[in-house]
């Protein structure tokens, strides 16, 4: 499973002059509207199929946008590199959560017996206090 978080934010660039702002010629990163990778391959897969991968549609024109070449964000001073449309964007990350069908069951071992406190449950993992060491039962 794919998890995808967004937040509205801007492209980041490398302030080569020191100004604070982001000047013509200096490098940002120029992304894509946000998808989220189902198949992990680093490129957005729309087929029209019920299965496609997910788009945040940023600009609201109903479909998926690459890269402009111009940075999108608020600190922009350069007159021909910048987007005088949309000063922002989605900045995103993304997780893979896999799961697993075991019976395993992490709980809490706050007196050190390696068993868990919670009533009723043998855990195979015990997730201990930060300044111990996490113990694998078996």
């Amino acid at each position: 499973m794919t998890i995808l978080a967004t937040a509205i934010g801007e492209e980041w660039f490398i302030d080569s002059n020191g100004s604070g702002m982001f000047d013509d010629g200096e490098y940002f990163q120029d992304l894509p509207e946000a998808w989220r990778d189902d198949d992990e391959d680093g490129v957005f897969d729309f087929t029209g199929a019920a299965d496609d991968e997910e788009s945040r549609d940023f600009n609201e024109n109903s479909s998926y946008d690459g890269i402009d070449g111009l940075y999108n964000g608020i600190l922009c001073e350069g007159p021909t590199e910048c987007d005088g449309v949309s000063t922002t964007t989605y900045v995103r990350t993304s997780i893979v959560l896999t799961m697993s069908g075991s019976n395993a069951t992490i709980g809490f071992d706050n007196t050190g017996d390696k068993t868990s406190d919670i009533a009723g449950t043998t855990p195979v993992l015990d997730v201990l206090q930060p300044t111990q060491r996490m113990t694998v039962i078996s």
